[in-house]
């Protein structure tokens, strides 16, 4: 919804289904993208996927930054499936547990419109850092925990499963070095801002707040 309501607020500012592949710094201080002439670029994509660009300067620190696989699986039952009133956000799951689950969001208890009456939405997550391979679960060991935990019966009435394979960027032990190449290629390319959640942090909210300030400092 977010996205979709920023590129409305744009209108035709926005291009859909236009790659760039190439980046040129100009000597007059502008920038050439794709063979378009720019004051200021402003790089919003994944660290991960950098390499891929045409550049003349080195991106590659960037592309060091191990980002965590990271699956949901949402579940539709019926409310006399769960043992548990599932009164609460859901939960999450700490590490000694041993679980295949990271967490789970109790999604119609939250919002209104997350299942019909008489019905219950679950998201589970999976993967991780610690765990990467949980992201592979498979439909049956997500039931299995969830009978365990939750006290869950039968077979779900709804399924849908989304995988990101580059899901949370990892700030590990050297990512000052990350961040110390980053400042350096701004500093040596005037007119070249670096942006993501890979940087400032990896919620939605620290991504809001700090394109806020990166805009105004563009303004």
């Amino acid at each position: 919804v977010l996205p979709k309501r920023l590129a409305a607020k744009l209108g035709d500012a926005v291009r859909l289904n236009s790659a760039v592949d190439c980046l040129q710094p100009q000597r007059n201080g502008s920038w050439l993208v794709n063979g378009e002439e720019y004051s200021e670029v402003l790089l919003a994509i994944p660290a991960h996927a950098m390499p891929q660009l045409d550049v003349p300067f080195d991106l590659s620190p960037l592309a060091d930054i191990y980002y965590a696989p990271v699956a949901s699986l949402s579940l539709g039952f019926a409310e006399n499936q769960f043992m548990h009133p599932l009164d609460g956000f859901g939960m999450l799951i700490k590490q000694a547990e041993n679980s295949p689950l990271l967490g789970v969001l109790f999604s119609s208890s939250m919002f209104d419109g997350r299942a019909p009456d008489g019905h219950v939405t679950l998201t589970c997550m999976m993967g991780g850092s610690i765990h990467p391979e949980y992201a592979a679960n498979d439909d049956q060991v997500v039931l299995d925990e969830l009978d365990r935990l939750l006290g869950v019966t039968g077979a779900p009435t709804f399924r849908h499963r989304t995988a990101w394979s580059h899901a949370i960027p990892q700030y590990g032990l050297d990512y000052q070095n990350v961040l110390d190449a980053m400042a350096a290629c701004e500093r040596k390319h005037p007119g070249l801002h670096l942006a993501g959640n890979y940087r400032g942090g990896i919620s939605v909210g620290d991504c809001i707040v700090n394109g806020l300030e990166l805009g105004k400092s563009l303004l």
